[in-house]
């Protein structure tokens, strides 16, 4: 039996995002559910201001708690007047 942990997918437009893993998202998959450019994102990693962890020699995993803690505050931003 494949994997029995389940995971809700984030939904972008009428696309949904699914996890590279149940906890992580590529730099490519976080790109597109913040709006902004694969090259942003790796900018935001190796500045420091985005954390992710190298999986590979070319692969990158953003956790999913991470992502949620950047986003907040600008989803904050977003609904207050």
């Amino acid at each position: 039996m494949r994997g029995t942990h389940q995971h809700i997918p984030r939904r972008r437009g009428n696309r949904i995002m699914t996890p590279i893993t149940p906890a992580g998202y590529s730099p490519k998959q976080a790109a597109e559910i913040l709006g902004v450019a694969p090259c942003t994102i790796y900018d935001w990693i190796w500045r420091g201001i985005l954390p992710a962890t190298k999986k590979g020699p070319k692969l990158w995993m953003i956790r999913k708690q991470d992502l949620d803690t950047f986003i907040a505050p600008i989803a904050r931003k977003e609904t207050s007047c």
